[in-house]
């Protein structure tokens, strides 16, 4: 998932105050440029969030580009630090 192309970590709850509904919007820009990036989610869903979580399931970069776990062991989130070029927390 995360090794054929740059990939951004974002670790935490899915709230309104955490940013992901901007962070997705970042990235859609960014790939309708053709950048070639992947966002990883890894949370699960939090209060507040039912429309972001619906963009989340039908998103056209789902699993391609788009990656949502909602629940990664410790061994996997570990994983996920260390193969991931960045880690997002806006």
């Amino acid at each position: 998932m995360v090794r054929t192309c740059p990939a951004i970590l974002m670790v935490g709850t899915i709230e309104p105050r955490k940013g992901y509904t901007q962070a997705l919007s970042a990235f859609e820009k960014l790939w309708q440029e053709g950048l070639q990036v992947n966002l990883v989610i890894v949370g699960k869903q939090g209060w507040m969030v039912e429309q972001f979580i619906e963009r989340l399931r039908i998103h056209p970069e789902l699993n391609r580009r788009l990656f949502w776990l909602k629940g990664a062991s410790d061994e996997v989130l570990l994983r996920l630090y260390g193969s991931c070029t960045a880690f997002l927390a806006a």
